[in-house]
Parts: structure tokens; sequence; C-alpha cells
């Protein structure tokens, strides 16, 4: 649920996904990487200025329009805390998308961080002692 975003958006948003939720949850997780959105609780976010929001285009047309956003901020973000959470997704592209917990503790990501962050952002989803592309599943 997404609390105070325009009607007009909804509808789009809507229109856009045909209720496919890896858009939907895509869309505001995006939302909530530029700071446009924020969490009010584990089921809803809030839009920060609905009418900033309403003048602006933050729309994307198509999921893939949603990932190049969402990869452009994990350049900005592992730049900032160099952490290489893109490497760590193209090394996952190379195991198809499938790797188990031990491999990427053992040899990508010992102290956890960039698989925590990824899980959090929704980038990837964790199964039975592995990760996964979020909704590959």
């Amino acid at each position: 649920m997404i609390k105070e975003i325009p009607e007009e958006a909804l509808t789009t948003i809507y229109h856009q996904s045909n209720n496919n939720p890896l858009y939907i949850v895509q869309f505001i997780e995006y939302l909530l990487d530029e700071k446009i959105a924020y969490i009010v609780n584990r089921n809803t976010v809030g839009i920060v200025n609905p009418t900033k929001f309403k003048a602006h285009n933050y729309l994307p047309n198509e999921i893939s329009d949603i990932y190049s956003k969402r990869i452009a901020y994990l350049i900005k973000i592992s730049e900032k805390h160099e952490k290489d959470y893109l490497k760590f997704l193209f090394v996952l592209t190379l195991f198809n998308g499938d790797m188990p917990v031990n491999i990427v503790e053992q040899y990508f990501d010992p102290d956890g961080v960039i698989s925590s962050f990824l899980y959090k952002r929704k980038f990837i989803s964790k199964i039975k002692n592995h990760y996964f592309f979020f909704m590959k599943v």
C-alpha cells in the first residue's frame, strides 16, 4: 500500500504492472532508493511530498526502466560505501541467479554486508540456504 499517492499515478502503476508483483515491489523499492517514499510500517510506504511526486515523472514505463534506475542507485551507493553490490549481482548471474549461502559467505561476502543489503532492498531473496534474484523462484 502506498499512502498519499496521486490517483493518476496509482492508475498508471496498475496499468503498467498488470498487477505483476515484481513490478510493484521493484517500483516501491525504487521510490525508497530515491527517497521519494518512506516506510510507514511493514505493509505501507508513504510519499514524502505528494505535490512534488505529482509534478515530476517518477513513473517508469517498464520493469527494465525500474531496474535501470535501481542499478544507477547501486552504482552511487557502491561508490559511497566502497561495497561492490553490482559485482555480486554479476557473479550471481554467472550462477544462473542461484548461489548457495555458504559459497557466498566463503568467497564473495564473508562479512555478510553485501548480501544483507541486497536482500533488504529486494534485489535478492533467500530460500533454503540459497540466494536468488528476487522473484526468480
